[in-house]
């Protein structure tokens, strides 16, 4: 990853809380954007609405970037099942290691299918947001 330490100097700021932002294609290369964590609790993270819409509209998002404080890149069940969910690459850091684990979506058809309940991450309105994006429409 060619930003990583715009990466670093982004999760020490947010540290103890999961840093998190996203990669875009901007004029056909790789470019980092660093986001708010809006989660109420330093266990997770939730890119703030706002900004993600916007930074939508004016790249071409094809990651989701955020960190594992104090803890492995290892991803969790919440970030598999929100990796399929959202359909892009999540990029998941260890820090302060910085040790990297990139997942892939899988079958994006099957996303919605089988979710733990967990309000905030994947309660009715994210099912929801994410059918729609799954249709190519997406809301804020």
């Amino acid at each position: 990853v060619d930003f990583i330490e715009e990466l670093r100097g982004h999760f020490e700021k947010e540290y103890p809380k999961e840093g998190c932002g996203v990669i875009s294609v901007v004029k056909g290369k790789k470019k980092w954007f660093p986001c708010t964590n809006t989660a109420e609790d330093d266990e997770h993270f939730i890119i703030d609405t706002q900004e993600y819409l916007k930074l939508s509209r004016t790249t071409d998002i094809i990651g989701i970037v955020h960190s594992h404080p104090d803890a492995t890149s290892e991803p969790s069940e919440a970030d598999i099942n929100n990796c399929n969910s959202v359909g892009k690459d999540y990029y998941i850091f260890s820090y302060p290691e910085m040790d990297l684990t990139v997942i892939k979506p899988e079958n994006i058809s099957n996303a919605l299918y089988g979710r733990e309940y967990e309000f905030g991450v994947t309660d009715c309105f994210e099912a929801t947001r994410d059918y729609l994006l799954l249709q190519n429409i997406k809301i804020p």
